[in-house]
């Protein structure tokens, strides 16, 4: 192969390359989990009115969180912390995406939106969230869920982690 072909090799495959990261990047997640169940108990009620904040926690993170709904739009932000597993057995976060879900009164899914997504950085540093969301027709309350993984030292031990809604028999 000649100094030409090459170039041309390389231009191709780093193109094909780009395209498919941008189509991963654009991908809408609206549908995903919908009409899948979380724990009602996880589930924070989505009144009309005033500013609330708490903390969602679970085995592997917190999130700490104040939202306000205005005109059929949920304005939320929060910060995430790993649980202390995380920061004291692994290296690194290898990826992370945290989503947002509406629920209707029976804590299924109506939509979903990512509001964090992350790789690669320390596991004891707080991530911080801000999103501006339509809030969809029948929505009655919000939850969150994850997943993601994490490398330890040597780069072979990876642990994936997860919480996201369920199948429920109906």
């Amino acid at each position: 192969m000649n100094s030409t072909s090459k170039k041309l090799f390389i231009f191709a495959l780093g193109a094909a390359v780009l395209i498919s990261l941008s189509s991963c990047q654009l991908q809408d997640i609206s549908s995903y989990f919908v009409g899948l169940q979380t724990e009602p108990e996880e589930s924070l009620p989505l009144p009309n009115a005033g500013v609330h904040s708490g903390q969602w926690k679970t085995f592997d993170l917190q999130i700490d969180y104040h939202y306000a709904v205005e005109n059929q739009s949920l304005n939320i932000s929060g910060n995430i912390i790993f649980g202390n597993y995380y920061q004291i057995n692994f290296a690194a976060l290898r990826d992370l995406e945290i989503f947002l879900f509406f629920l209707d009164k029976e804590s299924r899914v109506l939509e979903t939106a990512r509001i964090l997504r992350g790789l690669g950085r320390d596991l004891s540093a707080s991530r911080h969230f801000e999103e501006i969301l339509a809030i969809p027709e029948s929505t009655r309350a919000i939850s969150f869920g994850y997943r993601g993984s994490a490398r330890a030292e040597r780069r072979q031990q990876i642990e994936r982690f997860h919480h996201l809604p369920k199948h429920t028999p109906d």
